[in-house]
């Protein structure tokens, strides 16, 4: 009975160290996505990336809003878990993606 109480509290064990890497792997995952975000819209904008290696050109934005779209399309369900994520969307990626097809479109923001 002992040995059975100690197979089971080491089963206990190793399921909670198991859970706990599980969890810190999830959040630098939520963190890498969070860097990529930022960095896409950087780039979008014209700057230069912070810690991509790669450098903004004319067509540079639109290669950006194409990454996004496709990114955003297959791991929707992981955004909306994700306050941080919709949070940068909310605050940088939608902002420049409306001013892009204000742009695109001839409007000057003023009204509907």
């Amino acid at each position: 009975a002992a040995a059975a109480a100690a197979a089971a509290a080491a089963a206990a064990a190793k399921g909670k160290a198991v859970d706990r890497v599980a969890t810190l792997m999830a959040a630098d995952a939520i963190a890498n996505a969070c860097m990529l975000l930022q960095e896409l819209g950087t780039l979008a904008s014209g700057d230069p990336s912070r810690v991509l290696n790669f450098k903004a050109n004319p067509n540079t934005d639109l290669l950006c809003i194409e990454v996004l779209d496709s990114v955003i399309r297959s791991h929707a369900p992981f955004f909306l878990k994700h306050q941080s994520l919709l949070s940068i969307l909310h605050a940088h990626t939608c902002p420049f993606v409306t001013q892009k097809l204000q742009r695109c479109l001839g409007c000057t923001g003023g009204g509907r």
